[in-house]
């Protein structure tokens, strides 16, 4: 136990190690912490002026701020009906995990499929990968061809080998 002296020793080092700076204010309210905040406030209206302001619009389509590119009507109504399938997911986990015990309460739950709003465009870019890599080796396999041919090789085995990044299809 500490006694009566001790504690106010501990007490006196404390109190004269305090930084008694004038300092009060929060860490944001700070000068340049106003200027970066009034510099991207400046900086938003800029942009709301130059795109137009996305409240006025008299449209029921959704659309990408940016590029006002409309959504399709799949992610429309995934939009409007997220709230509800989470909803709708989190009760049946209250009464399957905690309720019922029918599952256990580690288990992984549904993954939702719900489409995003850009859809295709990973798919595009794969299947234009391989269009361009088919281009390169419709070049390239005359070339090695014609100089297995020059050099006398064997073409039996010229053709053993494969010269794509994929295997073939069947």
């Amino acid at each position: 136990m500490v006694s009566a002296s001790e504690a106010s020793r501990i007490l006196m080092e404390t109190s004269d190690n305090t930084d008694n700076s004038d300092d009060t204010k929060h860490h944001e309210e700070k000068q340049t912490k106003q200027k970066k905040f009034q510099t991207q406030v400046r900086q938003l209206v800029e942009t709301k002026d130059d795109m137009g302001n996305p409240f006025k619009e008299d449209t029921s389509d959704l659309y990408t701020l940016d590029t006002k590119v409309v959504m399709s009507p799949e992610v429309i109504m995934s939009v409007k009906t997220a709230e509800s399938i989470g909803n709708a997911q989190y009760e049946s986990m209250i009464v399957e995990r905690l309720s019922n015990n029918m599952k256990g309460f580690y288990e992984t739950a549904k993954k939702n499929l719900l489409p995003p709003f850009r859809t295709g465009s990973r798919k595009k870019e794969a299947e234009a990968s391989k269009v361009k890599s088919m281009k390169s080796d419709i070049q390239l396999f005359p070339r090695m061809y014609i100089s297995c041919h020059m050099r006398d090789g064997d073409l039996g085995t010229f053709f053993e080998h494969e010269n794509h990044a994929w295997p073939l299809s069947i």
